[in-house]
């Protein structure tokens, strides 16, 4: 005759079988979102679905575990560098980028560079981003910032390691034209200028 479980073992191991099938669900899910619902607008990336109140549970989900604390698109817009001529996918913080262009038509707008793990990285300059109230503007009123482990000029963000690193640009009360059109406007540019 055939061995009976106890009750509570059973129930232990439902649910556990619950919760890992629920664990497994939950992180194809955000994968999907995550990788699917990016467009591309030059060397950036972003989603509109961003502080979007009529965004799917799975998209705020998504966002939150960025560590996004996402405001309507009205309100601000988030955009990912991700350079179209690069010799990796990943940014490196072994590397040298420039981001160079206009201001984009916005109240105001910063761009800052995070590590691997989503925090600011740290450096002795304690500099971590430049916004266009701190960055230094060209004669013609374009700007130029370099990314880099070593220091390359006054509107310089230090970074350090082989590991990855995200650059983030936010800009806050976008025009209607931004807004709009965040698919076509002008954005700065992003190049790498060496890797090693």
């Amino acid at each position: 005759m055939k061995k009976k479980l106890p009750t509570w073992r059973l129930f232990i191991r439902i649910t556990a079988l619950g919760i890992v099938t629920g664990i497994a669900i939950t992180g194809l899910s955000l994968k999907e979102i995550g990788t699917n619902r990016w467009n591309q607008n030059g060397d950036w990336l972003y989603q509109l679905s961003v502080g979007d109140e009529s965004s799917s549970i799975f998209q705020k989900a998504v966002i939150a575990a960025g560590g996004l604390f996402a405001l309507s698109r009205s309100e601000s817009m988030y955009f990912i560098a991700r350079p179209q001529q690069m010799s990796t996918h990943d940014m490196k913080g072994s590397c040298h980028y420039r981001i160079s262009g206009e201001s984009p038509d916005t109240r105001w707008w910063s761009i800052t560079v995070y590590g691997h793990d989503r925090m600011l990285i740290p450096n002795p300059e304690k500099r971590y981003s430049f916004s266009d109230r701190t960055v230094s503007f060209n004669p013609d009123g374009t700007f130029t910032i370099d990314i880099s482990p070593t220091e390359t000029g006054e509107n310089w963000i230090p970074t350090s390691g082989d590991r990855r690193i995200n650059v983030l640009l936010r800009v806050y009360n976008p025009a209607p034209s931004l807004v709009q059109g965040a698919g076509n406007v002008a954005l700065p540019r992003v190049e790498e200028v060496s890797c090693s």
